[in-house]
């Protein structure tokens, strides 16, 4: 994974010598390690090496952060939703289109939409293949929208 993917905050698996997986929130500290990495600053075998892998997204990931099977809420089977401030203008709302087989390429598609802050219409984005944890938060954050993830979430899951 390169430093260029993630963002401050971003939760990912980290390997470091002589230890098991562990999740990490990403932080400046680790940004900086990886860019030290990439430069040829830090060999594997020195002990300050860290190998950084993406969490994968699949169903049970999406509920433990907070997305519901849309079918739960009368949906279809392939979607998953996370609304933010239901009771509130602006109100927004993310959807997640997970396809057994991909479509056009296409195996996770995201839509961020938001009703507008005078209660006309919509805003959307939609943003194509978001396979992994830390590409869902780094959409989101484009979209402007905080989606509280936290490590015991992410571990459960896992």
């Amino acid at each position: 994974m390169k430093s260029s993917e993630l963002m401050t905050g971003n939760i990912v698996c980290c390997y470091r010598p002589d230890q098991q997986r562990k999740l990490e929130k990403v932080t400046p500290e680790l940004l900086l390690q990886l860019q030290r990495q990439e430069a040829g600053l830090v060999s594997e075998e020195d002990p300050a090496y860290v190998r950084v892998e993406p969490v994968p997204l699949d169903a049970d990931l999406l509920r433990s952060i907070g997305l519901r099977k849309a079918e739960e809420i009368g949906g279809t089977s392939t979607e998953y939703f996370y609304a933010a401030n239901l009771n509130q203008i602006p109100q927004t709302v993310i959807q997640l289109f997970v396809y057994a087989r991909p479509v056009a390429g296409i195996r996770n598609l995201l839509k961020c939409w938001c009703k507008a802050a005078n209660g006309d219409g919509q805003n959307s984005v939609h943003l194509c293949d978001v396979l992994y944890l830390h590409q869902l938060q780094n959409a989101l954050s484009l979209c402007g929208i905080a989606l509280p993830v936290s490590l015991e979430q992410v571990d459960t899951a896992l």
